[in-house]
């Protein structure tokens, strides 16, 4: 009897020390992500958030069916918006909290299905990542639908565990959400569906039954969406998805995905360290080993394999998923750009493998040496540039403007992003016009092909042009129109640069935008 009080005390204290750390690593991850939350400038898909967030709900509808994005997260958005402001640090701090919210879920699902050892290492992985660091720091959709992802996968085994309705209801819920969010959340659907499937081939029992029920009550709550996006798309824009690629490399995308996860690169990139490609390879073969290792350890324990096996269809199908989509829609996507909702899981199975090395010295070095990479990469995110620094751009134009001036555009939507920090202040000119327009949202990219475009534009506006005194171009030279050299197009500054009447003034590079300034040669010719 004394020996079981003994046991009882120290698996509490040892329960004690794990919940400790635990917490300490849930503070990490919300230090590091709002750590310079907002030194950098909001980049074009960040406004784009802002910009749907000042629309009202039938708006944002109406422009998520041509934008190929659900409209929960803009909803969701708009409401936090409307509460806390439209600073950088409002819209990004949903972000971050939804990025935190995850964690806690990936937390309860490793310490309920494994143990609070795993539990705790996948929480080191995901405090340490760089990959959620970036995607956590911004006012996107990403975080919002790993939030989602990792409750429905949660309350699914918890309902695999307890058959509770709550949990039932929970679950369909979250899925739904998912689905909102982002369409990726289908691979979450075939993942989840093979998974019951193989467990049913074993046997069948009513759980079974409900899990097909309430998945399909998921499904009917997004299916109204799904029916107009199939009759809003692909027909208007038909050039969104080009031809279909020839082939595709699906270890490509493992790799990719794993190296992405785990920061491989940074070991490339190391200045002096002429072995970081070796290094690299040999941490892409490390992790894999521990993938194997972690089916290999806990095959014994019923609960903890359908969570491993589960994360493991759930890659497979997910990169799948990726190589189909590539093939199709002419495009090259690593599986790391479409699928976070994936690196919670990878580190759970990497976590759940280091817990079964059977030397306790080498269960940390093996973890120490995994995140070393994502150490390295998170240091070279704090310190980098805006992607788009508009801030600071905007700034100069405010400080700067004449009564007579006005701003073109290309492409003609980046006056979302200037309008963040500018406002509406100015007469400017969007490239092609009408962009504004919902119904528009997403020719500006496909007309930009077109070199005769330019010339089109500035004679629809000539009397604009010919009234101002100085003309804006602001030029990102981030969005690639002339793939074949990987330069901007320039068809507009060409034109320009062509008229007899202008001269150029000033030119400007900001992170991710080039600012040209042009005035009229005859300063007394009447405007």
């Amino acid at each position: 009897m004394a020996q079981t009080a003994l046991e009882s005390a120290e698996s509490k204290s040892s329960g004690l020390i794990f919940t400790s750390a635990a917490v300490v690593c849930f503070l990490a991850i919300a230090a590091a992500t709002s750590y310079n939350l907002t030194t950098k400038s909001l980049w074009y898909d960040e406004t784009i958030s802002s910009y749907y967030a000042r629309q009202s709900f039938l708006t944002i509808a109406r422009m998520s069916l041509l934008d190929h994005v659900p409209p929960l997260y803009y909803w969701l958005l708009k409401v936090y918006s409307g509460i806390l402001g439209r600073s950088d640090a409002a819209l990004r701090s949903l972000s971050v909290l939804c990025n935190l919210a995850a964690a806690v879920y990936l937390w309860r699902l490793a310490r309920e299905r494994l143990d609070e050892k795993t539990a705790l290492y996948a929480l080191v992985f995901f405090a340490t990542s760089n990959y959620l660091l970036i995607r956590a720091q911004t006012a996107r959709a990403y975080p919002l639908f790993l939030f989602f992802t990792m409750a429905s996968v949660y309350y699914f085994f918890r309902s695999w565990q307890e058959e509770k309705k709550r949990w039932w209801l929970l679950y369909s819920f979250c899925l739904t959400c998912s689905l909102y969010t982002l369409y990726l959340g289908v691979a979450t659907v075939a993942a989840l569906s093979v998974t019951v499937l193989l467990s049913a081939a074993k046997r069948l029992s009513r759980w079974h039954l409900r899990y097909v029920l309430w998945t399909g009550v998921s499904l009917a709550g997004f299916l109204p969406w799904a029916i107009l996006l199939t009759v809003t798309h692909p027909s208007r824009n038909p050039d969104w998805w080009g031809d279909a690629l020839p082939s595709g490399n699906f270890l490509k995308d493992f790799l990719s995905l794993f190296s992405s996860f785990f920061e491989a690169e940074s070991l490339r990139q190391m200045p002096g360290n002429p072995a970081g490609a070796i290094l690299a390879k040999l941490l892409l073969i490390g992790v894999g080993s521990i993938l194997i290792h972690s089916l290999i350890g806990w095959r014994k324990n019923e609960r903890a394999t359908r969570v491993l096996v589960f994360g493991c269809l759930f890659i497979l199908i997910s990169v799948l998923c990726n190589f189909v989509l590539n093939v199709f829609a002419a495009v090259d996507f690593p599986t790391s750009l479409r699928f976070i909702s994936l690196i919670p899981i990878a580190y759970l199975i990497v976590a759940a493998g280091i817990s079964k090395l059977r030397l306790k010295g080498l269960e940390v070095l093996v973890l120490l040496v995994l995140v070393f990479p994502n150490l390295i990469a998170m240091r070279g995110t704090y310190a980098s540039s805006s992607i788009e620094d508009w801030r600071e751009m905007a700034q100069y134009i405010e400080t700067n403007w004449q009564p007579g001036d006005c701003i073109v555009f290309v492409p003609g939507y980046m006056n979302i992003a200037f309008d963040h920090y500018a406002g509406n202040r100015y007469p400017e000119l969007g490239y092609p016009k009408g962009l504004m327009n919902p119904a528009r949202m997403y020719w500006g990219y496909h007309s930009m092909r077109d070199s005769s475009e330019a010339e089109r534009f500035l004679l629809e506006n000539a009397v604009i042009i010919r009234r101002s005194h100085r003309i804006w171009l602001i030029h990102s030279h981030n969005i690639l129109f002339d793939t074949g050299r990987q330069v901007p197009d320039a068809t507009m500054l060409i034109a320009l640069q062509n008229k007899p009447l202008l001269k150029q003034e000033d030119f400007r590079r900001y992170s991710g935008i080039l600012l040209y300034l042009f005035s009229r040669a005859d300063a007394s010719a009447p405007r």
